[in-house]
């Protein structure tokens, strides 16, 4: 009898098929819309994280500039100048 419910027992599982036909519905975007701020603090806040962000691009291309230099220099056996660029980099980009 054991043997018999074990042949008949099936897993059941989800049907993820409905999730592929789901669209988000208006309501859904408005609360989004909502949620984001468009208030004058927040547009500053952004320009300053846009700003701060290129600032940090602009320091770590020039040190990786630098680092390609310094190379250079090292590989021409010129060690002061390595040395020299090679510090500039790592003035210019502390954290890495």
């Amino acid at each position: 009898h054991v043997e018999e419910m074990k042949n008949k027992a099936t897993v059941q599982g989800t049907d993820y098929h409905a999730w592929d036909l789901w669209t988000p519905s208006d309501e859904e975007d408005e609360l989004y819309n909502n949620l984001t701020p468009n208030s004058p603090e927040f547009k500053a806040m952004e320009k300053d994280i846009d700003e701060r962000h290129a600032k940090l691009l602009r320091s770590r291309q020039f040190a990786e500039r630098q680092r390609v230099l310094g190379n250079d220099y090292f590989k021409g056996k010129q060690y002061a100048k390595a040395l020299q660029v090679y510090e500039e980099g790592i003035a210019s980009e502390k954290s890495n």
